[in-house]
């Protein structure tokens, strides 16, 4: 698994870790929106490199996750011909799934399989913070 655009301290990687679950990331201390010029360089050097790093060691799973990628592609923190490229020159047998919201034609007409996860309802619609244990 691959994770973009995740801060420090994200609950499922203590879930990762006790199932044996590689996970290569690099860690964002704000939301790329509220970056310096310099801040969202310095995160998407650092996300092309996970980007580069899963290449090499993808060929060792049958299943590979890109976690929030979408999003780092709409927040210009990764290139969408990167994503492209992974895409089309993946071994046969790995199945990829990339995560986020806003995917473009592009990457739909590249997809086997295409969810939509909408929102009904949630707690901090009532202003309730992410909560220990269960956002994180």
């Amino acid at each position: 698994m691959a994770q973009f655009l995740k801060g420090c301290g994200t609950g499922e990687l203590n879930s990762f870790e006790v199932l044996g679950i590689k996970v290569i990331r690099t860690e964002i201390k704000k939301f790329v929106s509220y970056m310096t010029k310099a801040e969202k360089t310095e995160c998407s050097v650092g996300q092309r490199a996970c980007l580069h790093e899963l290449r090499e060691m993808m060929t060792n799973y049958d299943l590979v996750v890109l976690d929030e990628i979408l999003g780092a592609i709409y927040m210009e923190t990764v290139e969408i011909d990167d994503a492209i490229d992974l895409i089309q020159n993946k071994a046969e047998p790995i199945e990829l799934v990339l995560t986020g919201r806003g995917a473009s034609k592009e990457l739909i007409a590249l997809a086997d399989y295409v969810s939509e996860i909408q929102c009904i309802k949630h707690p901090y619609g009532k202003g309730i913070q992410a909560r220990r244990g269960i956002e994180f």
